[in-house]
């Protein structure tokens, strides 16, 4: 992005305000850059520009923020989750070691998959698959597994689906407000670029001007 490319994108934005402000704040630069094309009308294109690159800027930095609180809560909740249900497969496979059939439609016979949905898919059906057997909740009484207890699990199940969702959607509209936000400092960036070449010229005979545009003025 015009002569500021190894620099943050913060930067990139400070260096082009400065820039900006000065060139309407001081008059030798203003009047100079007004003989080749760049009067107050110009200069307002470019902070108009400006405005925009910052607003989207600043927007996807809070949809990041946004995000990343998203996520924190929906991992929070899936560690809590998962570390239940491991050990609860594990009470599972004593009580029903004898029973290959019951541990296979509870979903624990088989190690525990990989991907996330499948994953989750598991937990769901051993918790649902035991909720619904009373049989099974009876003999699962004598490792402190209660009916109360797989309520409570199935709950965390349903908050875990809503922060999962939550963060998707942030996930969404952060990505979204990131394209925004290229889009914004790439306009800005072309405009910038052109306007710098021009300052170059006009005041290749005044480099402290030119540094005062953050023009890197080389001895």
């Amino acid at each position: 992005m015009a002569n500021f490319k190894s620099r943050s994108e913060a930067q990139v934005l400070e260096n082009y305000r400065v820039a900006l402000e000065n060139v309407e704040t001081q008059a030798e630069i203003a009047a100079t850059l007004t003989e080749f094309g760049y009067d107050n009308t110009v200069i307002a294109n470019g902070k108009q520009l400006y405005e925009m690159a910052r607003q989207a800027f600043d927007a996807n930095k809070t949809e990041d923020q946004e995000t990343n609180v998203a996520y924190d809560a929906f991992d929070r909740q899936f560690k809590k989750v998962y570390e239940h249900f491991v050990v609860l497969r594990k009470k599972l496979r004593i009580i029903f070691r004898n029973d290959p059939v019951i541990l296979k439609n509870l979903g624990v016979s088989a190690s525990i998959p990989h991907p996330y949905a499948q994953k989750v898919a598991t937990i769901r059906t051993t918790l649902q698959t035991l909720n619904n057997d009373t049989a099974s909740m009876q003999k699962m009484a004598a490792l402190n597994v209660t009916p109360e207890n797989i309520s409570t699990s199935l709950s965390d199940l349903e908050q875990l689906d809503k922060l999962r969702a939550t963060y998707l959607r942030e996930k969404g509209e952060s990505q979204a407000a990131t394209m925004a936000k290229d889009s914004a400092l790439g306009d800005l960036g072309i405009w910038m670029r052109d306007f710098l070449d021009v300052a170059r010229i006009a005041l290749e005979d005044n480099p402290q001007l030119l540094e005062s545009l953050n023009v890197l003025v080389r001895n």
